[in-house]
């Protein structure tokens, strides 16, 4: 169950939107899922425990993570241009 505070969006249908994402910021409303463009290791905190960093080691490039983290971490996270390479599937 979320935390308080976040906009989930509780729809079935797939993303109609995406987003660049920006390193340690805060999303307002928790994306459907996170699409990685290159190899390595992503780090993501999520709604039931905000102050953890999770990080998933060992992604390829064209994967999407069905996950929904309020925050994509810049530590542990080897992405080269994780800005450009990570995307936020809305």
């Amino acid at each position: 169950m979320a935390a308080p505070g976040y906009n989930i969006v509780n729809n079935p249908d797939p993303a109609t939107s995406v987003a660049t994402i920006t390193l340690d910021a805060t999303f307002t409303t928790l994306p459907r899922g996170i699409y990685i463009g290159a190899p390595g290791a992503l780090t993501m905190r999520f709604p039931d425990a905000p102050n953890t960093d999770v990080t998933f080691p060992g992604l390829q490039a064209g994967t999407i993570l069905p996950v929904r983290p309020i925050s994509i971490r810049t530590s542990a996270t080897t992405i080269a241009s994780p800005t450009t390479n990570v995307i936020a599937l809305f």
